[in-house]
């Protein structure tokens, strides 16, 4: 599915904004490309951040920091620097997908394969975050759920990767089975439109955030792990890909 000589374009952070820029809808930089001046800049305009290592997969590294007077900004870019990451706004998003979880943004993960005749939608899944941690990864603890993905209605029971199952948020208690995820044609639209971008790289799972006013891209995932697509729901997916693979 993929020329090996591509796959970096969607696994470098530092790719992977360069390239989708058009579709992040924040401000980023990357702490080595920026000088202490900049980047003191940056916090005193955005005062909540993500931090995210250049190089990872699966949560690791990321958190959410709170820029307040406490903070010692020159102290703490030489600390960034050291670990080679990238900091970035604070999205805000959609009231209702905060509501499910509000320490986290709330993502869509839509799996798309680019075939001969265009691109294909084969699942997608909402994934939350959970006992107050600032990111949703199901690798790290967050919560999935799949999506009717011709209603954009959640019609799974929420699941961990424990196994643990959720008909309601365990710490919100808002209800994830029929959830409806708003701007549900835009979110397919963006999946659709980034997975042209880097045509080498066919099989992607794009990680979406739904804000206040439309969507944006948090990054694509060159493997795109199938416990997202088949644990909600226990179906396994290999008949699905077999039929798409016939036209790629």
């Amino acid at each position: 599915m993929h020329n090996p000589d591509y796959v970096f374009k969607l696994y470098d952070k530092i790719e992977i904004y360069r390239i989708f820029g058009h579709y992040l809808k924040r401000d980023w930089i990357y702490v080595k490309d920026c000088t202490i001046d900049g980047f003191e800049s940056f916090c005193h305009k955005h005062k909540i951040v993500m931090i995210k290592p250049r190089r990872s997969s699966c949560g690791k590294g990321i958190r959410k920091v709170v820029i307040n007077n406490e903070l010692d900004i020159k102290k703490w870019y030489i600390e960034l620097y050291n670990e080679d990451v990238i900091v970035e706004e604070y999205l805000t998003q959609h009231p209702a997908m905060s509501a499910i979880h509000p320490e986290s943004v709330n993502t869509i993960r839509v799996t798309t394969v680019l075939t001969n005749s265009g691109v294909e939608i084969m699942n997608a899944a909402f994934r939350m975050g959970n006992r107050g941690e600032a990111i949703d990864n199901h690798a790290s603890g967050g919560i999935v759920a799949s999506i009717d993905l011709g209603t954009g209605i959640v019609v799974t029971s929420g699941v961990d990767k424990f196994s643990n199952r959720y008909i309601k948020h365990p710490i919100t208690h808002k209800m994830i089975l029929g959830f409806q995820i708003p701007y549900w044609d835009e979110v397919k639209r963006l999946a659709k439109e980034v997975s042209l971008c880097v045509p080498q790289v066919r099989y992607v799972g794009w990680d979406i955030a739904v804000l206040e006013e439309g969507v944006a891209l948090i990054e694509g995932n060159y493997r795109g792990m199938f416990d997202v697509q088949q644990q909600a729901d226990q179906v396994g997916k290999r008949k699905l890909y077999d039929e798409v693979l016939k036209n790629v």
